[in-house]
């Protein structure tokens, strides 16, 4: 998982959001996890893209080890302005799995 622009915001794994990035869980393979998009100061949420497409900021998703899911954020308007929404693509995207061992799936949730 991957956030973009680096630093617009963060990725709550099943409600957890760490206390450092990046955070890595280890989940079984085939889980149903809770993702939410929160947006740090100045950003909001734009969209899912990816394995995951949603404009939703909570959605779930059962979890398979091959899944590529990035968390676009847009800066705010600023007053008088327009607001770009437009989806910065920084090529950070990763999946964060370690392929399909059949035991579970390694996630990483960077920023």
């Amino acid at each position: 998982m991957s956030v973009s622009p680096e630093a617009s915001g963060l990725i709550r794994v099943n409600g957890d959001i760490p206390a450092a990035f990046p955070a890595n869980y280890y989940l079984p393979n085939d889980s149903v996890i809770e993702l939410e998009a929160v947006s740090h100061e100045g950003f909001i949420f734009v969209e899912w893209t990816g394995d995951l497409a949603s404009d939703a900021d909570a959605v779930s998703i059962t979890l398979t080890c091959d899944q590529t899911i990035t968390a676009f954020f847009a800066a705010e308007s600023f007053e008088g302005g327009e607001n770009d929404d437009t989806p910065v693509d920084d090529g950070e995207n990763d999946s964060g799995g370690d392929g399909d061992d059949g035991g579970g799936c390694f996630i990483q949730s960077a920023y």
